[in-house]
């Protein structure tokens, strides 16, 4: 009998250690306060925004994951959301002015300021289901444009970490282009896209050359000296309007090179096989970025 006993045991510590919760529901719910998702409007720069939060399993409060999405955004990243959920997060999602039927005008500035907002709120104690929700350990995940966003955020927030995705460095992409009157005179890239409020990707590319200075995030990654970076980029992700290169691997990694050769002394950089929304790894994906903020984060 007490053999048996013991190999229970011994089953179940072995089963207890190998969760994955990219790939493994959770054993054991809090059902006084279990995992859940929250509908709210928040409040930015007067207009308002819909946003969703996945609780994460009991009362916390839980380090906090705020998801940020590309432009447009068509890859929202929800799936990495319930693996950061069942990682022990609360994943915050939510849509800037202007973008997918959010009040006001859309536009990198008011995506950075729609940002700040986010994480103000969260700090104040003010965003809906605070409660649950640990102040002190902010973490920024984005993807694309997002990840640009991530990135500056995560310097001027002085967020607990920032994770990257493929991330753009939007002000240095449009600092190298040779031919700007390419770009900007192509009539299908002047078309708004419509899940944004009258603005086209050439209306980016006029707002990054606007902002060369502030946009250009490479002279600007030594601010990440103490905060734990994570840069994850597609090898076969080169993403291109006409002559402007906004995405590639070389970019990416240069990004993670200014940081360490700045003195980032918890920068990561990995590149995996996958295209620009990973559609061919996505569980690999999620793999490597929960874990990381696993390590880094809670």
């Amino acid at each position: 009998m007490r053999f048996i006993l013991l190999l229970w045991l011994l089953a179940a510590a072995s089963s207890a250690n190998t969760f994955t919760p990219v790939v493994d529901d959770l054993a054991k719910i809090d059902f006084s306060s279990p995992p859940s998702m929250f509908e709210a409007t928040i409040k930015s720069h007067g207009s308002s925004l819909p946003t969703i939060m996945y609780k994460a399993n009991g009362k916390g409060p839980h380090p906090t994951v705020v998801l940020l999405h590309g432009f447009p955004g068509n890859e929202k990243n929800l799936d990495l959301a319930q693996s950061y959920r069942r990682a022990g997060f609360n994943v915050i999602f939510f849509h800037y002015r202007g973008a997918w039927g959010a009040e006001g005008e859309y536009g990198i500035g008011n995506q950075l300021a729609d940002t700040a907002s986010v994480i103000q709120l969260i700090r104040d104690g003010k965003f809906p289901q605070s409660e649950f929700i640990d102040k002190n350990k902010i973490t920024l995940v984005g993807h694309s444009l997002g990840g640009f966003n991530a990135l500056y955020s995560g310097m001027h927030q002085k967020t607990a970490c920032t994770l990257a995705i493929a991330p753009t460095d939007l002000g240095g992409a449009v600092a190298n282009l040779v031919d700007i009157d390419e770009v900007l005179g192509n009539p299908y890239l002047s078309h708004p896209l419509l899940p944004l409020k009258g603005y086209s990707f050439v209306d980016a590319v006029k707002e990054a050359k606007a902002n060369l200075t502030a946009f250009h995030l490479a002279p600007q990654m030594g601010k990440f000296k103490q905060q734990p970076l994570m840069i994850i980029q597609g090898k076969q992700d080169v993403f291109k309007a006409g002559e402007l290169v906004i995405i590639s691997p070389k970019d990416s990694n240069n990004l993670a090179q200014q940081a360490i050769n700045n003195g980032a002394k918890k920068a990561t950089y990995l590149e995996l096989e996958g295209d620009h929304v990973f559609s061919w790894n996505r569980i690999k994906l999620a793999k490597e970025t929960t874990h990381w903020l696993q390590q880094n984060c809670m």
